[in-house]
Parts: structure tokens; sequence; C-alpha cells
């Protein structure tokens, strides 16, 4: 089912923070959240899981400040294709059964 027709029908929750839970889990302050969807992939897809286990539908990539303003084009395709994949197999791996939706957060 596509997203769009998803919305009209049902009421649709959202994921949550993820850069405090990346703190709490001890990704250092500072460095840039959206390079941990390539260092630290386990920890990313394990936040993403825990909010499609807790009944979200749609939960957005690491991807908040992924621009070329703060990486190179190179750096972007990259940190990009990670942070989808990241909630992708999160989805997999999730036990909700709820219908789940991956959206790209700039």
């Amino acid at each position: 089912m596509k997203v769009t027709e998803f919305i009209k029908q049902n009421i649709v929750l959202l994921d949550g923070a993820t850069g405090s839970l990346m703190q709490k889990l001890g990704f250092s302050a500072g460095v840039r959240p959206e390079t941990a969807n390539l260092s630290h992939a386990d920890m990313i897809t394990g936040i993403h899981k825990q909010y499609f286990d807790a009944g979200s539908n749609i939960v957005n990539t690491n991807t908040f400040g992924a621009n070329s303003l703060n990486f190179t084009h190179e750096e972007l395709e990259e940190i990009v294709s990670a942070a989808i994949s990241n909630v992708r197999k999160a989805a997999e791996l999730s036990t909700g059964a709820q219908q789940k939706f991956v959206s790209y957060d700039m």
C-alpha cells in the first residue's frame, strides 16, 4: 500500500527523537550524527527498530543534517544510501505487525 493511501484510511504513528537516543547510547555530542549511518549502522538500525517495535508506521532516516553544506556529493550519496538501508533493515527486523514506511528526513 502507498503511504498516501494509508494516511487517508488510518491513524499514522511517527517515530521520535534519534539524536538524543544516540547520545544516550554513547554517540559523542559534536560529531555529525549522519555519519553514524556508516560508522554505527547497528546502533542506528536498533534505534529505528525500537520505534517500529513500539508501533510507529513511519520512521525517518537519520539524515536531518545530510546536505551539501555539511558533506561532499560523494559523502551524501553514501550517507543517504546507508540511512535508507538502516531503516529498511529495522523494518524487516521489527516484530511490529503494523504497516511500515521509510521517510527521508531533511
